[in-house]
């Protein structure tokens, strides 16, 4: 509702004459309040009123023109749509039209949980005066009342314009998929009381222009306010069209304004063909030859069906990726809707086949697309398994290509392809699509190219084997010990009870609490120090456990947006303190983490820190970059981000850098994260491997946290994700498995089994797999008994009847050899006479002098005089880099670690001297870019 009593304040963009340009503000004049109708025309100017306002169909609405000449119109539509028409190309023409909601002013902006726009407009702007125009949603933040005193604000979030738009130095954020400028100006002018005040105006300026699509309004204001910008009570959120010295028209066809999430949404892409007909589409079954599918769709297809009872599908020319079609669905209101087809004769159960296809979309939004493979098994449930996935950009094709296999006794089988699955689908995931060449052939031969995009440079799987377990014991520890360590996670406090129970099953524990930087760092004493100070007392019973029971541990972890003190990145270590400059936040990371290595060697000298995860959880929830400056869905905001900017990778490099520096030997370091199997977190993931790579050999390994559920992700996928951080040169460890049950205890242990079975088939490439927690009742998911043991806190867990399947599928693999150098050492005595004659006595002395060699075999390549092994363990890899980079660095302990040998074998470069071009030719050497 409109507020009675408050004078509107009307404000239009203008190329001023001052050497700033600010949006400047119209002087506020007496508000009218009207009665008007859907269908009512207001009007302006020519001799009319210069403003009309109220309330209309449950939206507000304005129109309003300075008093410098000029006229326009606004007709009211259903809901909040409206069409408007202005002629102000005249000295100082000054006009807008909007609609939208009032607010009561009495809430922070912020403290709205959600609000959303939904818009089409067809906008252009037809005569100008050396004038400009826009399309933009606008409001005011209000000061009176609100908390702290706010400044008062009027805002915009620019979504299109004609000739001008307002800029200034600012800082680029990502909302609702599109990247948009934010930055604020100051303003003196008519405020919103009827005064004339200096206010702010923040801008969100959109950097792709469009004129339809949604807004979540309320992740500008997060923006805002993660930028330390004030923010009052909110008063208004309207479309606006505006002009300044132009005449233009704006056809508001579509428009929403809401505070309560949709569940969905509706299509609102390019809809090249709208109501594409079933009748025009001529498709023909499977051949039943085997010989497999090929469509190009240029006006037939193989039986191809929609998927969804309301989507509407056919062939169309707007987009093509060969020929001059495509197939096209569009009225999709599930995230599975898209496009499916029956295997018939062509889809064997058992058979193994290769599939090629590209799909594509245009819209504002960003998505990505599955292919999947539906069918029956013997009981009669049905599957969903994705078989690969693929990113996409507006306008572009997107491949989807792998082999895949069709279970035995599987039945009803077919292919689909849709966007990605979401239970909750929002309007970018409910866009049109099309679909074009495809290939199914049942050869199995894999259409894809597999490999890294980059040479291999990373240390590869650590499969030393170097942790306890019995040989043909029947321990949990014991069965997968050829394979790989076999981990838990606990708290401190669950020690007690359980003790002989993790002798009994595990070689590597991981602390699922008390190794975070909220009980790591100590405020106190980093304040009385003025230094960044740990404490390792709130893990000190596990850690002690460990070490005398000869237990590895996982350090989980240093560098997480989670459970990491606010006063870590604030002036004088001080809650309410302002955030530190980025060196000074340098010195405090290294600080924890040179201590906290430091501490453990102190404390616990013999502990097997075999493991640490130096960075947690940096992308956001689905993938598409790294955490904020501010919350989005699913993704709250990174203080790392707070302090180095939006979009810095600058602390995660470091932080590898300073965990390579000061972590023991033998001490692994990793990148860790959750949904790392989804397509976009894989890719991030990835990404920033490989950009730690290029500083250096200081990553070893990507940590898949592995939180699934029954039936999701499918094993292909899982295995896509295991193969592509493999394929970096890096080892695997699954660190924090657990999969709910979704109420299906019979898929639940399919989905264990299969994904047991993807672990066990790709254990070369994995060193470590932990569960996260000894049994249900101590699971942070236990709603989902997520564990392949019972049992509650003060109990010992009791195993589940899977927890035995799962042990005998080891026995259908054969463990990958382990890397291991067997050194003997053997001694020969040679005696050597000497006889020396003194010509002026008759004395003749002989001296035996006895000399001892000392020769050194190994298993593998003789060491000696291999060009680059620096430690002489037959094998030129990251480990050997390390040790050249301490040289090249000048570390005065090297010498402890390197023998003459290996000094010798330092020198790649062959020019006199170990310097820095022998490192960066090592570097490329392991890289696979050259050799020696």
């Amino acid at each position: 509702m409109i507020l009675e009593g408050f004078i509107m304040k009307h404000k239009l963009f203008g190329i001023m004459s001052a050497v700033v340009i600010t949006l400047a503000s119209i002087p506020a004049i007496p508000a009218y309040a009207d009665t008007a109708n859907v269908g009512d025309t207001l009007r302006v100017g020519n001799g009319n009123r210069n403003q009309h306002r109220g309330d209309c169909d449950g939206f507000s609405y304005e129109i309003w023109l300075d008093q410098t000449g000029g006229s326009g119109s606004m007709t009211l539509g259903k809901g909040a749509t409206f069409k408007t028409e202005w002629s102000a190309a005249v000295p100082s023409g000054n006009f807008l039209a909007r609609r939208g909601l009032s607010f009561p002013s009495n809430k922070k902006a912020t403290d709205y949980e959600y609000i959303g726009m939904d818009y089409a407009a067809t906008y252009q702007q037809t005569a100008s005066n050396n004038g400009n125009s826009r399309l933009c949603v606008y409001g005011w933040f209000e000061n009176q009342g609100a908390a702290g005193n706010p400044p008062l604000v009027e805002y915009y979030i620019i979504e299109d314009w004609v000739s001008w738009c307002p800029d200034a130095s600012g800082t680029m954020v990502t909302i609702d998929g599109a990247q948009y400028k934010i930055f604020q100006m100051d303003h003196t002018g008519p405020d919103i009381h009827g005064g004339s005040s200096t206010f702010k105006q923040y801008f969100s300026v959109r950097q792709s222009k469009r004129s339809s699509g949604h807004i979540t309004v309320s992740d500008h204001f997060k923006a805002w306010a993660a930028q330390g910008w004030g923010i009052g009570n909110l008063y208004e959120v309207a479309l606006n069209a505006e002009g300044w010295q132009s005449s233009g028209v704006a056809d508001v066809t579509k428009l929403d304004v809401y505070t309560t999430k949709k569940p969905g949404g509706e299509d609102i892409g390019d809809d090249p063909d709208p109501q594409p007909q079933p009748d025009d589409v001529s498709f023909t079954a499977p051949s039943g030859k085997g010989t497999g599918i090929t469509d190009d769709f240029e006006g037939t297809g193989t039986n191809w069906q929609a998927r969804g009872e309301d989507c509407k599908y056919g062939f169309t020319e707007a987009m093509a990726h060969g020929g001059k079609k495509s197939l096209y669905v569009t009225g999709r209101t599930g995230a599975w809707n898209g496009f499916e087809v029956p295997g018939g004769s062509e889809l064997k159960a058992g058979g193994s086949y290769s599939f090629e296809g590209y799909a594509a979309y245009k819209s504002e939004y960003s998505t990505g697309f599955t292919l999947g493979l539906m069918y029956e098994d013997s009981s009669g449930t049905k599957h969903y398994d994705d078989i690969t996935d693929a990113t996409a950009k507006s306008g572009e094709w997107s491949k989807l290509a792998d082999t895949f296999t069709v279970p035995n006794g599987a039945s009803n089988i077919s292919l689909y392809v849709q966007t990605t699955y979401t239970e909750t689908p929002a309007a970018k995931d409910l866009i049109p699509f099309f679909l074009d060449d495809v290939k199914l052939t049942a050869d199995g031969s894999s259409i894809v190219t597999t490999g890294p995009d980059d040479p291999n440079p990373g240390p590869g799987p650590d499969n030393s084997g170097d942790y306890p377990y019995t040989p043909g014991g029947s321990n949990f520890r014991d069965v997968f010990g050829p394979f790989f360590r076999t981990g838990t996670c606990l708290t401190a406090n669950d020690l007690g009870t359980l003790s002989d129970y993790l002798k009994q099953h595990y070689n590597s524990i991981t602390l699922e609490n008390e190794m975070k930087p909220n009980d790591l760092l100590d405020q106190n004493a980093s304040k009385a120090a003025g230094s960044v100070k740990i404490k390792l007392s709130p893990a000190a019973n596990v850690l002690k456990f460990c070490e005398q029971n000869g237990i590895g541990v996982r350090g989980h972890t240093f560098v997480w947006y989670s459970q990491t003190p606010t006063w870590f990145f604030r002036e004088n270590f001080d809650n309410n303190g302002n955030y530190v400059s980025k060196e000074e936040m340098d010195k405090r990371l290294e600080a924890m983490i040179s201590e906290t290595f430091a501490a453990i060697k102190r404390d616990y000298p013999k502990l097997d820190l075999y493991a640490y995860d130096v960075c947690n959880e940096l992308f956001l929830n689905d993938g598409g970059g790294l955490r904020h400056t501010y919350d989005v869905t699913n993704s709250p905001k990174s203080e790392w981000a707070c302090v180095y900017g939006e979009g810095s990778n600058e602390f995660i490099i470091k932080a590898f850098k300073y965990a390579r520096k000061y972590a023991p030997e033998g001490c692994k370091l990793y990148l860790n994260d959750y949904n790392e199997y989804m397509d976009a977190k894989r890719e991030d993931i990835c990404k920033m491997a490989k950009a730690i790579l290029a500083e250096g050999p200081y990553i070893d390994g990507i940590g898949m946290q592995s939180h699934l559920k029954t039936g999701y992700p499918s094993a292909q996928l899982y295995e896509k994700a295991i193969k592509a951080f493999s394929d970096l040169g890096l080892d695997v460890q699954i660190t924090e498995l657990d999969i709910t049950d979704e109420g299906d205890q019979t898929g639940w242990a399919k989905s264990y089994k299969e994904i047991y079975d993807v672990i066990l088939k790709n254990a070369d490439k994995i060193s470590s797999v932990t569960l996260w927690g000894v049994g249900d009742d101590y699971s942070w998911r236990s709603y989902g008994h997520p564990l392949l043991w019972t049992g509650g806190h003060g109990s010992v867990p009791k195993a589940k009847s899977l927890y035995s399947e799962i042990l005998a599928m080891a026995s259908n693999y054969t463990a990958p050899q382990k890397v291991t150098t067997t050194t003997t050492t053997t001694t020969t005595t040679t005696t050597t006479t000497t006889t020396t004659t003194t010509t002026t006595t008759t004395t003749t002395t002989t001296t035996t002098t006895t000399t001892t060699t000392t020769t050194t075999s190994s298993d593998g390549p003789n060491p000696s005089g291999k060009k680059g092994d620096v430690n002489c363990d037959g094998v030129v890899d990251v480990k050997d880099a390390v040790l050249l980079a301490r040289i090249v660095g000048g570390d005065t302990n090297v010498a402890a670690d390197v023998t003459d040998i290996g000094m010798e074998n330092a020198n790649c470069d062959g020019v006199a001297g170990v310097k820095t071009g022998d490192l960066t030719l090592l570097l490329r050497v392991i890289a696979r870019l050259t050799t020696f």
